[in-house]
């Protein structure tokens, strides 16, 4: 961000907490509630860029989900929250087809 960090405005850019004994469920909730959701509404980077690191962004997620969850003994899937609405556009996106 190039906006100047200041008291009215700390709370919109500067990204605290304090992180749990959960570490890497803390990790996969912030990655889910604020990292990913402010990397898919920036529109800055070149789509072909944007498109692998999504592709990376989605592996590294999903062994995160699994990481955090193995010691519970529980199987949780990650599944990417895609806009998969109109399929005849999902058919031509081949990084969202997987066989």
């Amino acid at each position: 961000v190039d906006e100047e960090i200041n008291i009215p405005n700390i709370n919109t850019i500067v990204n605290y907490g304090i992180v749990s004994h959960d570490f890497l469920k803390h990790l996969l909730k912030t990655m889910s509630s604020d990292f990913i959701p402010a990397f898919m509404n920036d529109q800055s980077w070149p789509e072909n860029v944007k498109k692998e690191f999504l592709s990376q962004l989605h592996k590294f997620m999903a062994q995160l989900t699994e990481t955090a969850y193995r010691r519970e003994g529980v199987t949780k899937l990650y599944l990417p929250n895609e806009d998969l609405s109109d399929p005849h556009q999902v058919i031509q996106d081949l990084s969202l087809i997987h066989i």
